[in-house]
């Protein structure tokens, strides 16, 4: 068992974010049809994607922005939605952060900057075929808690 599950358990939390992107690829965390513990306000009606690091210090560049940027690209082909326009807790990315409820005002630190990633969703988008696209694609496998 991986140190995320492990520490959901020990919180006693129903499930955790869905994804997780590492710099090794991405890993499921928790089934992406069932709800999520991620954020206060979103847990019941969006995926909650992890990102290994602290961007408030550390660097947002690959590998950790690759894995990150296609793994979101995936998800939004496969849910039929785009990144953006952004209507706070309606529709588009949103950060941890913006979420007024959560503890974790500076998530997921500066160094990230959503505009940015924004675009490189949007440009990755067209490249991926959601009746195609396997976890093996975004060096992802599953995690059993």
């Amino acid at each position: 068992m991986g140190a995320q599950p492990r520490r959901f358990l020990q919180k006693k939390w129903s499930g955790g974010p869905h994804f997780a992107a590492t710099p090794k690829g991405c890993v499921v965390l928790n089934p992406p049809n069932y709800a999520g513990v991620h954020t206060p306000s979103w847990n019941k009606i969006s995926w909650g994607v992890e990102t290994v690091g602290d961007f408030e210090t550390d660097e947002f560049g690959p590998p950790i922005s690759v894995a990150l940027v296609k793994l979101l690209a995936i998800l939004h082909e496969v849910a039929g939605l785009t990144p953006k326009p952004y209507t706070l807790g309606t529709r588009g990315l949103h950060f941890h952060k913006e979420d007024k409820a959560t503890t974790h005002k500076t998530c997921p630190g500066s160094n990230m900057v959503k505009s940015s990633l924004v675009a490189g969703v949007v440009q990755e988008m067209p490249k991926q075929d959601p009746w195609v696209a396997s976890l093996a694609d975004i060096g992802m496998e599953e995690t059993v808690a």
